[in-house]
């Protein structure tokens, strides 16, 4: 499976170069944001898995001219197109959510991201409850969003005009940990308990797969739920989700 999604990104870079005879690799690579040698690597076929999701997303963005991730699936061959829609989690169930990529520059800071978060609700977020929440800090952070035309306000509620982003994985430690100092261990929660487990053993890779596999599993479920309008609510949840070796 892993060799058939390679050749398939191989003949995307492969037929690009061929209509655009005037563009070199070199050329290519650096337009894309990827190393040379990574893109020459993947064009020849080369590697043993594909890139990970940024170079990927810098791949596809760059032949495709869109970073709609679900126009870029509908674009894609067969076996990379399932791995697109594992990896995004591109349900069914989210499809009028599209999909938007925000730059770093824009959300540089916890507090701005965590506006960001909770306005991107459904229920969106009041502006007493960023005072309440952030303070000056907060506001300042929603004008940050204003000028980035991403918010919009409605008797003083916030909302934006995405609902679903995503951000360079380069970003990923300080907005999940913006995320976890943010939730308050309170097991007395009157709106329903939060939980918390935080697990560490050392495995083979059999069971790091086996691990992975079922996160992955739970991710696409509780995806599911969340852009389900059977559950839509005025409940703020954040869910967080990670592994990693420490190598």
């Amino acid at each position: 499976m892993h060799t058939r999604k390679i050749e398939e990104l191989s003949n995307l870079i492969e037929s690009f170069l061929e209509r655009n005879s005037n563009v070199s690799i070199n050329a290519l690579a650096m337009r894309m944001g990827v190393a040379e040698t990574t893109l020459r690597r993947i064009r020849g076929g080369q590697i043993k898995r594909l890139p990970n999701s940024e170079n990927l997303l810098k791949i596809v963005f760059y032949i495709f001219k869109t970073k709609d991730l679900y126009d870029i699936k509908e674009l894609l061959p067969p076996h990379l197109k399932e791995h697109f829609t594992s990896l995004f989690l591109l349900t069914e169930s989210s499809m009028n959510n599209p999909v938007v990529e925000i730059d770093n520059s824009i959300i540089d800071n916890q507090t701005t991201y965590l506006v960001l978060k909770l306005a991107s609700n459904y229920s969106g977020v009041k502006k007493d409850e960023v005072l309440r929440l952030f303070g000056e800090r907060g506001l300042n952070s929603v004008e940050q969003l204003m000028n980035a035309d991403i918010l919009t306000e409605e008797s003083e509620l916030f909302k934006t005009k995405i609902n679903a982003f995503r951000l360079p994985h380069n970003s990923f430690i300080k907005n999940f940990k913006s995320v976890s100092d943010f939730i308050k261990i309170d097991p007395a929660k009157t709106k329903g308990p939060n939980l918390y487990y935080n697990l560490s053993e050392s495995i083979n890779l059999e069971g790091l797969t086996r691990v992975q596999s079922i996160q992955m599993k739970a991710v696409k479920e509780i995806s599911e739920i969340l852009n389900n309008d059977k559950f839509k609510g005025n409940l703020p949840v954040f869910s967080l989700t990670a592994i990693d070796t420490l190598d």
